[in-house]
């Protein structure tokens, strides 16, 4: 069982975890209006943003399933 301490520092790294992904998220709308607008984005670029997007969650549940949430 984790001690206050480390569940602390559990919190804290998923905190900021989660803030890559809500980061990611906002980066990939702007690609996305880009794109629609006729700009110069790639389907590869929205692609890759998607896989970060995607390894970030579950990253975050994994986190989640640690910390015993």
């Amino acid at each position: 069982m984790p001690d206050s301490d480390e569940k602390r520092e559990a919190f804290e790294s998923f905190d900021r975890l989660e803030q890559r992904v809500i980061r990611l998220i906002k980066l990939f709308a702007e690609l996305k209006e880009q794109r629609t607008v006729g700009g110069d984005v790639s389907d590869g670029e929205v692609k890759e943003v998607l896989n970060l997007i995607k390894d970030k969650v579950k990253n975050l549940l994994n986190m989640l399933d640690e910390i015993g949430i």
